[in-house]
């Protein structure tokens, strides 16, 4: 799903900022993803979910905060506690270039693309570390 902000509520006239957020989805694609409403099923499995995505205003400057939880499991893994190949929180927080709905959409989606890269690299590395593991045990 695509993160949308409409800041007044939703009427005609309101700034959407999916446009933005969309094209962080096909800079850096995965061969292959499944949705949970898929039936085939990835060896991985990544929970994710947004915890803050909110405007921190304060006297002299407005700043963007976004907030992703994410929690990185193997499927074939038997062991509850060894399933779990990783749980993490990601927090940016960018400073407005200006005090607008524009500016705000222009501050999320460098937080974003910040947060995405840095979830994009520990998954990999979590899964090339398994993978790795797996194939040197006995």
């Amino acid at each position: 799903m695509i993160p949308s902000i409409i800041p007044d509520g939703g009427q005609p006239g309101g700034y959407d900022c999916r446009q933005s957020f969309a094209r962080h989805e096909t800079e850096r694609p995965f061969s292959a993803v499944f949705s949970r409403y898929e039936t085939d099923e990835g060896r991985f499995v990544i929970t994710s979910g947004v915890e803050e995505f909110f405007l921190r205003m304060g006297k002299n400057d407005k700043t963007a905060v976004i907030g992703i939880s994410v929690l990185l499991k193997d499927a074939q893994e038997k062991e509850i506690g060894k399933s779990i190949l990783f749980q993490k929180k990601y927090v940016r927080e960018e400073p407005l270039q200006e005090a607008s709905p524009n500016g705000y959409c222009q501050a999320a989606s460098k937080a974003m693309r910040v947060i995405s890269e840095q979830i994009t690299n520990d998954i990999y590395a979590a899964i090339k570390t398994n993978i790795q593991s797996a194939a040197s045990a006995p």
